[in-house]
């Protein structure tokens, strides 16, 4: 699996237009696969070695294996296909576990110029902090001032 992600970060590091949404639940199904019944720690040290260059790659790796993933730096530079085939994969993972986004992912969702995707983490958001009382969760009204 480890030269499989390193040759597709190679792949797509010169050009990044080759990222696909098929390749990622190719890579989400195999990941998933490869380190089913891994603890956490051998999950962590295997995520250090494998040493990705593509902030894409890294961050839907970081998503499959729900992670934190902070440098998004890179990402909201991206051209909008190539960034809203990570962000379906981010929201997918977001709506179907309890895996919490941080203001920047959630800011960067909300600001996404694909339609669908804003609207659902902006509904998302909502939800959670009207679930909260409107005390937890800031995460959200700051996602919504920066956007």
């Amino acid at each position: 699996m480890t030269d499989l992600l390193k040759k597709y970060d190679e792949l797509i590091g010169s050009s990044p237009e080759r990222i696909t949404e098929k390749g990622f639940q190719f890579i989400g199904a195999a990941l998933r696969h490869t380190l089913a019944g891994s603890t956490a720690e051998e999950v962590n040290s295997w995520l250090q070695s494998v040493n990705l260059c593509n902030p894409c790659l890294k961050l839907h790796v970081a998503n499959v294996l729900e992670r934190n993933f902070t440098d998004l730096t890179e990402i909201a530079t991206l051209d909008s296909p190539i960034k809203n085939i990570v962000f379906k994969s981010w929201l997918s993972l977001y709506l179907s576990s309890n895996v919490q986004p941080g203001p920047g992912i959630l800011t960067l969702l909300v600001k996404s110029d694909d339609f669908e995707i804003s609207l659902e983490a902006f509904g998302q958001g909502v939800l959670r902090f009207c679930a909260s009382g409107g005390t937890a969760n800031n995460t959200f009204i700051l996602a919504c001032k920066l956007g």
